[in-house]
């Protein structure tokens, strides 16, 4: 079995918890405001650090940045699932370079949104609408009827939740002082940071805020999880597990001698994926060109 990389699994969590506005009808492509000036070169340097830099104005520098990530920065408002961005804006990575004439003024989070949209609408002719659609799902719920967990899911002590607001404040922080700043990552190998996971070919490991837990679980099941267990806080999470295989007669099978996510599910954390429907705001991606590199 192939292993997952490290980025590849943040890709698919970071996808899962992007984007959310309104649901139902196309939007404008073009708002208001724009930059003034944008530069967007495919980055071959594959051992190039992600970084990005903003500026109070609502200009940034993000250097090495998979393409997908131009979106999610566009729609970072919510947590709808997204639908429909190509292969390509998952493995190319960009410099991208936007400003505008100095003295604007501080930019609204939703202008800085604003301003992303349109440039990607100028730059990658993107094309995108809002929408409901019913699709299949997995419930996440308890295994067992005394709700015990497993050993691979045990609570922790560290408030992530806190941490995070700890860790966007910072980001805004130095957003408004026109400072870089540099996300926590987790590493490949070693200790990891507080409140950070990453997945090494069939283990995923970390300290999760358990809202995480169904984006992480979504990436093996193939589908999007809707958790129903009525947990909160923080959680150790230990999880050796294959991907599905769907379309077989239970969808529990995992090639190799790993444990498919299901059974890797109940086993291991004392909880369940059941299949299961349910109506979700959508995100649909119509269209997304590689830019011209300028």
């Amino acid at each position: 079995m192939a292993a997952r990389s490290v980025s590849d699994s943040w890709l698919v969590v970071l996808l899962v918890v992007a984007a959310a506005e309104a649901a139902g009808h196309l939007y404008a492509q073009s708002p208001e405001p724009a930059f003034d000036a944008v530069s967007i070169r495919i980055n071959k340097n594959t051992a190039a650090t992600v970084s990005t830099r903003e500026r109070p104005d609502g200009s940034f520098t993000m250097t090495a940045v998979p393409a997908v990530r131009l979106l999610m920065r566009a729609f970072s408002d919510g947590g709808a699932d997204m639908v429909g961005a190509p292969p390509w804006a998952f493995s190319t990575r960009l410099d991208v370079i936007a400003t505008v004439v100095p003295g604007r003024g501080t930019a609204t989070a939703e202008q800085r949104r604003n301003m992303t949209r349109a440039m990607l609408t100028e730059r990658f002719r993107l094309q995108w609408h809002r929408g409901t659609r019913e699709m299949p799902v997995f419930d996440l719920v308890h295994a067992r009827k005394d709700r015990r967990l497993g050993k691979g899911l045990q609570k922790s002590a560290t408030d992530c939740d806190l941490v995070m607001a700890q860790r966007r404040a910072e980001a805004e922080t130095a957003r408004l002082s026109g400072k870089p700043y540099q996300p926590v990552f987790s590493p490949s190998s070693g200790a990891l940071p507080a409140c950070t996971f990453r997945p090494v070919g069939t283990v995923t490991e970390g300290e999760i805020q358990i809202s995480a837990l169904p984006a992480i679980l979504r990436g093996l099941a193939g589908r999007p999880v809707v958790d129903k267990t009525g947990l909160t806080g923080s959680y150790h999470l230990t999880l050796n597990a294959g991907p599905a295989v769907l379309g077989t007669s239970d969808a529990t099978t995992s090639p190799g001698d790993t444990p498919s996510v299901f059974t890797a599910v109940e086993e291991q954390l004392g909880l369940k994926l059941v299949p299961s429907r349910a109506v979700l705001p959508v995100l649909f991606i119509d269209r997304f060109d590689r830019p011209t590199e300028n």
